[in-house]
């Protein structure tokens, strides 16, 4: 069976995502992973990381609930297990498992990341895997990374207010 693979990251846990968009119950799979990379790159209270750990669980367990194919890689118990302590790690390590059950994606779905270096290693996974990534919108912003990239051409200087102040004029918000 071969369909898509929608890689959900833990702060994308909203069934109205783009990813979504055309998802394909009986064809297609969610894929989530909790690795240690996405919890010690930058350093986080120990309670926050418990909080969206149990939130990307109960979003799985949600959409197993509602018939979604979901593949999910959980942290191990043991923290010396040999697993994949990377989201690229672990995304390979998935289609492989993925591929003996019989499912072989044809191609990765993403809502944008909020990080650039997500986006990058997941980019250079797919490339490695010869998988096409379909990048998709964040529709959870006001704005994309292309307004900013338009707002910036041809600025000697970039000031956040400068581009916030037009946004803020267009959705009728914090109005000076």
């Amino acid at each position: 069976m071969a369909g898509r693979l929608v890689l959900v990251l833990g702060d994308q846990l909203d069934r109205k995502s783009s990813a979504f968009d055309g998802f394909d119950r009986q064809g297609d799979y969610v894929w989530m992973a909790e690795v240690a990379e996405e919890s010690t790159h930058v350093w986080t209270h120990k309670t926050r990381i418990a909080v969206f750990l149990s939130a990307m669980r109960h979003f799985r367990d949600a959409l197993l609930k509602e018939g979604f194919q979901v593949d999910y890689t959980e942290l191990p118990h043991n923290p010396s297990a040999r697993e994949p302590k990377t989201l690229s790690a672990a995304l390979e390590k998935s289609i492989k498992r993925l591929s003996k059950k019989g499912f072989v994606p044809q191609e990765l779905v993403l809502a944008e990341p909020g990080e650039y270096r997500v986006q990058e290693a997941l980019r250079k996974t797919a490339a490695k895997l010869n998988l096409k990534l379909d990048v998709r919108v964040d529709r959870h912003f006001f704005s994309s990374r292309e307004d900013f990239s338009l707002h910036a051409q041809g600025r000697k200087q970039l000031r956040l207010e400068y581009f916030y102040r037009p946004l803020r004029k267009k959705y009728d918000i914090l109005e000076v």
